[in-house]
């Protein structure tokens, strides 16, 4: 059953002036004289092109073309900050040191230091003024506090209101048993700025890359409701009337009393009719096109 605190948040994401903190996320500071070009040749997106105060969804793949873990990668004048979940932020932080080499970066994790927070409206600008970096997607913005948390006189909303904010977003996130599972365009990071394809090598790229130039892709990142009590978690398969397996849930989070939204990667051809867990699921929209 929903707690009376999630559906009051409800009200406030509709006024739309709103902060929260983001505990299931971590921050790890990629700095350094060279963390640019150190960020360019690991990540999906164009670190180049990342000026401080911008931020982007991206992805670090496998050689496979596989994505391991989506980060925002949010600048300052001095370092990148990349967010990912807690559970994965070991794991990330190991696997970046060994391609460090001889480049002049440092990578720290700020798990126990720093702090992250998602707002809208009169919010976001408060928070961005107290930030030690900030990044911008449509009304959104991340910021990351240091220390202490920043004392704000403004309505504050928690997980579930936050992670419903990301799926309406269209924005996804991986962890545990769907690390590995996924091309950065079945995530839809193509359609908002995640991947450049104009860009030098990553790896992975020459299969994201090819997957690009021929053709369609079979599966895309949508977004869903269904009526219910029960919340899906990742992982959880899709299937369609013929009770075969599409996709998986990527997130969930309710948006009523008896209501929930998700992401979920889904075949695009084939029946309409999709199901988790015997459930019917809407389809709904996303806020930006796809680019197939």
């Amino acid at each position: 059953m929903r707690a009376s605190a999630e559906l009051a948040d409800l009200a406030t994401l509709a006024a739309g002036s709103w902060a929260g903190e983001v505990r299931d996320l971590a921050v790890v500071r990629i700095a350094g004289a060279e963390r640019a070009s150190f960020a360019h040749a690991q990540f999906t997106a164009d670190c180049h092109a990342l000026a401080p105060g911008a931020s982007v969804l991206t992805a670090w793949c496998s050689p496979q073309g596989r994505v391991l873990f989506v980060l925002r990668l949010i600048a300052s004048a001095d370092a990148l900050y990349a967010l990912l979940p807690r559970t994965e932020a070991a794991a990330f932080v190991k696997r970046l040191r060994m391609y460090v080499l001889r480049a002049a970066v440092m990578i720290d994790d700020l798990e126990t230091s720093h702090h992250v927070f998602v707002s809208c409206g009169a919010a976001a600008t408060a928070l961005r003024a107290r930030a030690v970096a900030h990044g911008q997607t449509s009304t959104l913005a991340w910021t990351v506090h240091e220390n202490c948390l920043p004392a704000l006189d403004v309505p504050a909303v928690g997980a579930n209101a936050l992670a419903l904010v990301s799926i309406r977003a269209g924005l996804p996130t991986i962890a545990g048993m769907l690390a590995g599972e996924f091309l950065p365009q079945e995530l839809n990071l193509d359609a908002i700025g995640g991947v450049s394809f104009d860009k030098g090598c990553y790896p992975g790229q020459e299969i994201v890359a090819r997957v690009r130039f021929r053709g369609r892709v079979k599966r895309r990142l949508m977004r869903f409701i269904a009526q219910g009590d029960r919340l899906p978690p990742a992982g959880t398969r899709v299937r369609n009337a013929s009770d075969a397996e599409v996709g998986s849930v990527i997130s969930s989070a309710w948006s009523g009393p008896h209501s929930v939204e998700l992401l979920a990667v889904r075949e695009q051809d084939g029946a309409a009719q999709t199901r988790v867990e015997g459930v019917d699921l809407a389809p709904a929209a996303l806020p930006y096109p796809l680019v197939d």
